[in-house]
């Protein structure tokens, strides 16, 4: 039974606040913390959000406040849900607040390339230490993309706490992880501080459970005359994209194509919306209190010379518009797209293939971990849109080309291994490089044909046979 838990400080993740009840409970292992919390002992702690917990424990962090309140003020829900349909977000609510379901699959987190750590502030830490005599986990510090630390505008330092489900369950406590002397780096770029402290008030802004409006159009909405054509429907993305990339020097971009999909819907990256709302000059607030309609530059005029004209009630027009437009937003994306001529994509094509091979090429004297060469690999690390490496023959004839079977991708993997462990002087088995790499005896069988590095080859053709059985 817990006796005491200690009360969360401001922006503490509920992550953060467990870790210290470890540390204070003076529990043997993490394991004894787990029963204390947790409904099932086996549970991995989730860093961000939330898991099932005890009833005791349950009361002891709703003290004072409930389950929904907590998700709103110390997990990452107002980030990553925020955006997202209104049904998604209803639906991803409702399992945090039932603490089970997968809702990770409903909200919005972007992947990052390359692992995430859980990160900190030097200045805050040092400021905690003073105020607290400890530090914590921040949770703006958390949001990915985020880079500076909103309230000292220096730049947040990752931890050694990987953000993973490959991580060690345990109870990672910032005062412990932090270290005292981190220096801390000052960011000089004002657009990027300003950025930061942009997406902190929005994170920190309330959260209207029955907004429907998609935050899109309502950026849609704020870009006036001058990247509109009368209608108000019509972007000019060459003049928007170039003011935007202008506005943001030095700072992290989004792709034209993922602006292009933020604005009709399809993407709601938490840092992209919040740099195009500080760029068409929405406040904070106006962003995180999203209308429950919105006026499109040129169309509400639009609606009123139809109704002059037809002489039909303008709430009819209206009306009768929207159904239009909400109909054509539902169809197939292709059926609506308008994007360059075939003369264009062939163009593109041979512009694009000098980039692919010089990719292709480096990524194959890669002296890492080796990754197997796919389509959706290339598109991802050279920014392209989804399928459009399909449209341009040349580039996709390539790529094929320069795939390997998994056959030989385990072969570069043995040779990676053994050669890795050679170096680091890491006791070695044909067992421990299958193990290393998650192959079984009969991948390793497979992939000897295409092992032509004879110290590899009589390492891994000794008389033992033993690994059948090990494995």
């Amino acid at each position: 039974m817990i006796a005491q838990f200690p009360t969360p400080y401001p922006d503490e993740l509920l992550y953060s606040q467990i870790c210290r009840y470890h540390i204070r409970s003076g529990n043997y292992c993490a394991t004894f913390t787990v029963d204390d919390i947790y409904h099932h002992r086996t549970v991995h702690p989730d860093f961000l959000y939330l898991n099932a917990f005890t009833d005791d424990a349950l009361r002891w962090i709703c003290k004072d406040t409930t389950l929904q309140e907590v998700i709103m003020t110390r997990t990452m829900f107002p980030v990553y849900g925020r955006f997202i349909p209104k049904d998604r977000r209803e639906k991803a609510f409702s399992m945090l607040c039932a603490m089970e379901g997968n809702w990770d699959n409903l909200l919005f987190a972007p992947i990052k390339r390359g692992d995430r750590f859980l990160r900190y502030c030097p200045m805050c830490a040092a400021e905690d230490r003073t105020a607290y005599r400890e530090t914590y986990w921040h949770r703006n510090a958390q949001i990915c993309k985020l880079n500076i630390c909103p309230e000292h505008g220096c730049k947040l330092v990752d931890s050694s706490v990987r953000i993973s489900s490959r991580t060690t369950p345990n109870f990672f406590d910032a005062q412990s992880i932090i270290p005292v002397d981190t220096e801390a780096v000052m960011c000089e770029n004002a657009a990027e501080i300003q950025l930061a402290q942009y997406m902190d008030a929005v994170m920190r802004s309330p959260l209207d459970p029955d907004s429907d409006t998609p935050v899109g159009s309502f950026l849609h909405s704020k870009l006036g005359e001058k990247y509109c054509n009368r209608s108000g429907l019509v972007r000019d993305m060459e003049q928007l994209y170039a003011d935007y990339a202008a506005y943001y020097d030095g700072v992290e971009l989004m792709p034209e194509y993922m602006m292009q999909k933020t604005f009709n819907g399809y993407k709601w990256d938490y840092y992209n919306v919040c740099q195009l709302g500080m760029f068409l000059g929405i406040t904070a607030q106006e962003l995180a209190e999203l209308p429950y309609e919105v006026k499109l530059y040129g169309q509400e005029s639009l609606f009123d010379t139809l109704s002059e004209k037809y002489g039909v009630d303008r709430d009819t027009v209206r009306k009768i518009g929207f159904e239009v437009l909400r109909y054509s937003n539902q169809q197939a994306r292709m059926k609506r797209k308008s994007g360059p001529r075939a003369a264009q994509w062939e163009k593109l094509d041979d512009e694009m293939l000098p980039k692919i091979q010089a990719f292709v090429d480096a990524f194959y004297q890669d002296t890492d971990r080796p990754k197997r060469l796919s389509v959706k690999l290339v598109e991802r690390n050279l920014n392209l849109p989804q399928k459009q490496l399909s449209k341009l023959p040349k580039s996709y004839e390539y790529i094929q080309s320069r795939m390997m079977s998994m056959p030989e991708h385990w072969a570069r993997s043995v040779i990676w291994a053994y050669y890795d462990m050679t170096a680091s002087s890491a006791p070695m088995s044909r067992y421990k490089i299958l193990k290393r790499l998650g192959m079984r005896s009969g991948d390793l069988e497979r992939c000897l044909p295409y092992i032509k590095d004879k110290k590899v080859l009589a390492f891994l053709s000794p008389s033992d046979v033993s690994i059948k059985t090990e494995v």
